[in-house]
């Protein structure tokens, strides 16, 4: 009876043990992987250029500015790096300068890049972080809005840039640039005649360093090519080789990417600089004495007489706000003035509600006024 007793308590004993080994077994696992999922971030250097809005090194008012960087491109590129555990040190070169050193492979990984022939076999490229939209920017005074006859002009490239295709092809007569701003400053004096850009790009060089004169250049109709922008890393050898890239890296980096979408962060980021780039553009699309109903049409009629019955128009609601895409000459040049001249200088808009939302017309100048 005793020893069926004495067993009994030293059965009873060894479960407690075990329940007990089990017990701080499981808590030993839960701080372990807790402290796994706190671990510091890793630095990592990113390499990059100066190219506002996407990528600056001064502050833009939105962004937070982590690893020194300012821009879209680098909230998004941030956002991204932080969901891997990275905390980035944006090093910012000139795009040439990038470009060699991922051609010699002395660089973990870059952005903003576009995709080119030339990059197949030296670059490696993540999913799209974002987007840019290349325009031909033209002086005014050495040529006219036309793109069948630009050949033979004078073009501005900048090192380090890739361009469309049919940039590449069609010009004869080219200058290269070290930066932008330079390529802007000659295409303002007439030293070159046109510059293919970025369109937010060239919005924020016009403003920031040429307010006076950007009303020199115009955008020529009927050339616009919207580019997806990468990170990038150096490739091991030529395209279709086998473990040419870093794939774990660019996986992993693709995996976050689409889970900062999925989380919203992606669509925050992109909405955040939307709003601040529209306000400084707004307007408020009003009637004016004698034309009740406010009057829109597309490019190809944006120089026609709207009071022609063969003009085809549409009726924009009265009080119809929206952002302007390019303003008209009339409001930087002073000059003679008539009502029936200035119904035909139109300023090119995106409409922002009613039933014409997000269509890109042309209104006449005398239905703008800026928006309260």
């Amino acid at each position: 009876m005793k020893r069926t007793l004495f067993h009994r308590m030293k059965v009873a004993i060894k479960a407690k043990i075990r329940f007990l080994f089990f017990a701080l077994f499981s808590l030993a696992v839960v701080f372990f992987s807790a402290a796994c999922n706190n671990t510091a971030p890793l630095p990592i250097a990113v390499f990059t250029g100066e190219w506002s809005p996407y990528i600056s090194q001064s502050s833009d008012g939105i962004s937070s500015g982590a690893g020194g960087a300012y821009g879209i491109t680098s909230d998004v590129v941030t956002a991204t790096l932080r969901e891997m555990n990275y905390e980035p040190d944006y090093q910012f070169r000139q795009w040439s300068v990038i470009e060699n050193l991922i051609n010699e492979k002395k660089i973990h990984s870059a952005f903003p890049f576009v995709k080119a022939v030339s990059r197949e076999d030296s670059f490696c490229f993540s999913e799209p972080i974002g987007q840019s939209v290349e325009v031909l920017f033209y002086n005014k005074q050495n040529g006219d809005d036309n793109i069948e006859s630009i050949g033979a002009r004078h073009l501005g490239v900048v090192q380090g840039y890739e361009y469309d295709q049919f940039v590449n092809s069609t010009f004869a007569r080219r200058t290269s640039f070290p930066n932008e701003t330079e390529a802007f400053r000659a295409l303002i004096k007439g030293e070159i005649d046109l510059l293919p850009a970025d369109r937010q790009v060239a919005f924020q060089i016009l403003e920031h360093h040429f307010l006076k004169d950007k009303h020199r250049v115009g955008i020529i109709s009927g050339f616009e090519k919207a580019n997806d922008l990468y990170l990038v890393m150096p490739s091991k050898g030529p395209k279709g080789k086998q473990g040419r890239c870093d794939i774990d890296f660019l996986d992993r980096f693709n995996a976050a990417l689409k889970t900062i979408d999925e989380k919203g962060i992606l669509s925050s980021i992109q909405n955040r600089y939307q709003r601040h780039f529209e306000s400084n553009r707004q307007v408020q699309l009003m009637a004016a004495p004698g034309f009740p109903f406010i009057i829109g049409v597309t490019e190809e009629y944006q120089h026609a007489d709207i009071r022609d019955k063969e003009t085809p128009t549409f009726i924009i609601p009265q009080g119809t706000r929206a952002v302007v895409v390019e303003w008209n000459d009339r409001f930087f040049n002073s000059g003679q003035f008539g009502i029936d001249e200035e119904i035909q200088g139109k300023t090119k808009v995106r409409i922002l509600e009613g039933p014409l939302k997000d269509r890109v017309v042309w209104v006449p100048n005398i239905f703008v006024t800026m928006a309260r």
